[in-house]
């Protein structure tokens, strides 16, 4: 009887594992008919559907992600930062200073006269300077304040007024002593407002002040009582030729771009236009040495027009 009863278990329980075994084989078929090209078609309902996607899903998020293309860190877009202007930049300029200037002489023979001579002929002189500035960089348009230092060293002989007569000729040294204009050395400051045009070229602008150094020599005397220089000198004890050293503020404006070549090194090119200054000279006066009230104080300035052009290596850190 045990047996019997076993047996009827067992077949029981087996008959029923299959089924549901076969039930679980035919989910998905179900809810499918043929259509009239012998095709199965669902007709599991969108709630039905969206929960198998839903489980799908969860089976491939568990999967590792392959990229095919994968993303490069070191990519970066065309303007990044080192491409921009910005930072400290220290540099080192090779310049070409040009120097010309007229000879304004006041009073003379006449209270209200005044003798204005043509300009000189431009003297040229090559030399070099050193530069600092900071760059603040917005959406490519970058201020930078920059601090410099130039040695100029440019000295320019008078060759303004040339007298018929010899003995009132101005070029000749022993009448009227070494005339000339000398430019030592500049300090200065500029504003530079520019725009990041590509990643490698850069335009600006820019105005600023500098402190101009300068020397000059110009004689105020005629010969209408004295013969020669060092008459004046044994007559008064003053050499009427002393040189004149002072110093001037100097407003100036102009233009330049940068090129960059590396990342950290470019090359510049500036032109500086100085607005034309007054340089004076000596203070030697001519009613100092004269009785004769018809001739008037004289004193000579004169009227610089200057200009710079730099070519430089700039360093980027």
């Amino acid at each position: 009887m045990k047996k019997f009863l076993s047996l009827t278990l067992i077949f029981f329980f087996g008959t029923t594992l299959n089924s549901n075994a076969q039930d679980l084989y035919n989910y998905y078929d179900i809810y499918k008919t043929n259509d009239d090209a012998g095709n199965f078609q669902n007709k599991s309902s969108s709630s039905e559907i969206n929960s198998i996607k839903f489980i799908e899903n969860q089976q491939n998020f568990n999967k590792p992600n392959i990229t095919k293309y994968p993303i490069n860190n070191k990519q970066k877009s065309t303007f990044s930062k080192k491409s921009k202007t910005v930072g400290n930049y220290l540099g080192i300029d090779f310049i070409n200073t040009s120097l010309r200037y007229k000879q304004i002489s006041h009073g003379s023979i006449e209270p209200d006269l005044i003798e204005i001579s043509d300009y000189t002929l431009p003297r040229h002189k090559n030399s070099f300077g050193v530069k600092y500035f900071y760059a603040i960089n917005y959406n490519r348009f970058f201020l930078a304040p920059e601090i410099f230092f130039e040695y100029n060293n440019i000295k320019k002989n008078y060759d303004g007024f040339n007298a018929g007569t010899e003995q009132y000729n101005e070029r000749i040294n022993e009448n009227y002593g070494y005339k000339f204009m000398k430019i030592h050395r500049i300090y200065g400051s500029k504003i530079n407002f520019g725009y990041d045009l590509t990643p490698n070229f850069s335009p600006f602008l820019f105005a600023g002040l500098s402190k101009i150094y300068y020397s000059n020599l110009a004689s105020v005397y005629t010969l209408s009582r004295f013969e020669s220089r060092y008459d004046v000198i044994n007559a008064t004890g003053k050499d009427p030729f002393v040189v004149m050293h002072k110093s001037k503020n100097v407003p100036f404006f102009g233009f330049g771009s940068k090129i960059k070549i590396s990342d950290h090194f470019s090359i510049n090119a500036e032109y500086l236009i100085y607005n034309n200054f007054i340089a004076k000279t000596n203070g030697f006066k001519n009613k100092d040495f004269k009785s004769d009230d018809s001739y008037r104080a004289d004193y000579v300035n004169f009227y610089n027009k200057l200009r710079i052009i730099k070519l430089g290596l700039l360093y980027n850190f």
